[in-house]
């Protein structure tokens, strides 16, 4: 249960790490940010705006708020990157390929 929340959309004002793929959120870009408490425990969670959309995809996928980065990866393999003749090759995170983005940046995976 959650104690406390925020959800911010901020201009960082310096660099930080997406929790979702671990690429770097430059200085000036607009991010999703997260805070609150949950269960007694502190969270603070950064993610690119892109990244943002895949996670909100998941969860409506899902029909759950929570998610975990490999059940979001497992996901992301299983709807889109299933048919890729790369897919087997690829050395992307699932939301680092282009493919991916591509589908995200439209608004959402179809």
């Amino acid at each position: 249960m959650f104690d406390f929340y925020d959800s911010t959309t901020p201009k960082a004002r310096k660099e930080h790490i997406c929790d979702l793929c671990g690429q770097k959120i430059q200085i000036g870009e607009k991010y999703s940010r997260f805070r609150g408490k949950y269960d007694g425990d502190l969270f603070d969670i950064k993610h690119h705006l892109l990244c943002d959309r895949i996670c909100r995809a998941y969860c409506e996928w899902a029909g759950d708020n929570e998610y975990d980065n490999d059940r979001v990866q497992d996901w992301l393999h299983d709807e889109i990157c299933y048919d890729c003749e790369h897919c087997e090759e690829c050395e992307e995170f699932a939301e680092r390929c282009p493919i991916v983005r591509a589908k995200f940046e439209k608004g959402g995976a179809e």
